[in-house]
């Protein structure tokens, strides 16, 4: 028999205490927006730059963790019935991640490697879980969406200031870039123009949801909002085009058109919400989206016109059509890392090679298959990876099986389903959802249609980001409307049942 979900039972509280940003919140906002930026000692190369970002992101991700945890016994000792139920189908994922984690680093062949590497990931989880449980108000995802962009708005700067002024950049970051520009110099603060587009990617799809994804019917203002998305998300769009981050953006079309297809009216049902009459969140009319689209294209069709012929080859238009080309160098790497990739899952399908051996492993098991199958390019990869260390597979959901065994790849497909399936509801016409739910549920699906072609769960700026994107998002449900100007993040009241 099934029972109505705990959160049915939420108490209101005042306009006031919804309205405000409570100091773990707005911590995590902050160190999400300044990861990007710790970059010191200056990089010499592109990944050096990532060398103090995964020291910086963890101490950010420990103060939000006991802040959390601070608030949330001051909220217990005050109301120990309105607390979310801990046995979810969100948690469950949790628990199988660092269950799985803490089995494939205990039969690691390198134990200590596994245990710091399986640390690591189980702090990201916990942080995502620990965000979902705290229940994030509207005015706190705006501050997170808000700070989000901001810092993503600048890193797009930074990028088109590395393509066309890389030299007089130079003088003024600390960073090692091609002085030449092109694609080798976008790279923002970040350290690799794939890293760099994925993570704007983010950014392009909230931003463009925020400006043009319609009017909340309750509030009419509510923070970060307006142009200034959109323009953070055109700004995103230029350094996705011209660093040539054909991933990035096949993720970021992907998510909005489902985005769009969802919230499509539905034929027959009256538009308007259940709760007050008023006009639902809507898609805003075709004709101003058209018109956004064709202005767009034209910028960007200008911008390629103003490159240098030689540096035209490495953007966007160039890299896509690559894709069709399966004898291109870009592609044998991709499909060669599939190959070998799977081979390892086929070797060890349960508790995989051990957290942090995925490179070592990988190289074992190309050998391996070098020595059986001589000659055949898609195991050598001879002019393409035998002068390279291989340490991402550019899918993450395969190098988590090869890499942490099965049970944490059931734990991540649970969670994200999770968190993506309960504002579900909704997101469609007359489900009424407030305005920073949408800009989250695009902003996640982008990275997790992402991670299918690239590694965004394995660079410290795009992993933060992913984990407290989910926990915001997973958190919103356990919310319920206060009042039409005090509400929770996912305010649409849908009911959902467990």
């Amino acid at each position: 028999m099934k029972r109505r979900s705990q959160t049915r039972s939420a108490k209101r509280v005042p306009a006031a205490e919804a309205a405000s940003v409570r100091p773990s919140m707005r911590l995590l906002g902050v160190w999400l927006a300044l990861v990007p930026y710790a970059i010191w000692p200056p990089g010499v190369i592109w990944d050096s730059m990532n060398v103090w970002k995964w020291p910086f992101a963890s101490a950010g991700i420990l103060a939000c963790l006991l802040l959390i945890a601070r608030e949330a016994k001051r909220t217990r000792d005050k109301s120990p019935a309105d607390q979310p139920s801990p046995f979810s189908f969100f948690s469950l994922g949790a628990g199988l991640i660092l269950g799985g984690l803490a089995l494939s680093s205990l039969f690691s062949p390198v134990i200590g490697l596994g245990l710091l590497t399986g640390l690591r990931e189980a702090t990201l989880v916990l942080l995502a879980v620990c965000v979902a449980a705290h229940r994030p108000r509207q005015s706190e995802a705006a501050w997170v969406m808000g700070c989000l962009l901001t810092s993503m708005g600048a890193q797009a700067g930074i990028a088109l200031m590395q393509c066309f002024f890389p030299r007089v950049l130079g003088t003024v970051l600390p960073i090692g870039i091609d002085p030449e520009g092109g694609r080798g110099a976008i790279l923002g603060t970040i350290g690799n123009p794939e890293y760099l587009a994925s993570w704007l990617a983010v950014g392009m799809t909230s931003g463009f949801v925020l400006t043009l994804g319609g009017k909340d019917p309750r509030r009419e203002r509510a923070g970060f909002r307006g142009w200034a998305p959109g323009l953070v998300g055109l700004l995103a769009l230029a350094a996705i085009f011209l660093s040539g981050g054909r991933g990035a953006i096949l993720a970021a079309a992907g998510a909005l058109l489902i985005y769009g297809l969802v919230r499509m009216p539905t034929r027959g049902k009256p538009q308007t919400t259940e709760r007050d009459g008023r006009p639902p969140n809507r898609f805003s009319p075709l004709g101003p989206v058209i018109a956004a689209i064709a202005v767009v294209g034209t910028g960007l069709f200008a911008v390629w016109l103003a490159l240098d012929p030689s540096d035209r080859g490495d953007t966007l238009p160039h890299r896509l059509a690559q894709i069709a080309n399966v004898h291109s160098a870009s592609m044998r790497h991709r499909l060669g890392l599939l190959a070998v990739t799977s081979q390892m899952i086929a070797r060890d399908p349960i508790l995989g090679a051990g957290p942090g051996r995925y490179g070592a492993a990988y190289g074992e098991m190309q050998a391996k298959l070098a020595e059986q199958e001589q000659g055949v390019g898609y195991w050598s990869l001879a002019e393409v990876l035998t002068n390279n260390y291989v340490s991402e597979a550019h899918c993450d959901p395969l190098q988590w099986w090869a890499e942490y065994g099965l049970l944490p790849l059931l734990g991540l497909f649970m969670m994200l389903t999770h968190a993506l399936r309960r504002p579900w509801k909704g997101l469609r016409p007359g489900g009424g959802p407030t305005v920073y739910q949408p800009a989250l549920w695009v902003g996640l699906l982008t990275l997790g249609l992402n991670m299918w072609v690239s590694f965004p769960l394995h660079v410290p700026v795009r992993a933060m980001t992913f984990w407290v994107l989910l926990g915001l998002l997973a958190g919103s449900a356990n919310v319920r409307p206060q009042s039409d100007h005090a509400e929770g993040i996912a305010g649409h009241g849908t009911g959902d049942k467990r």
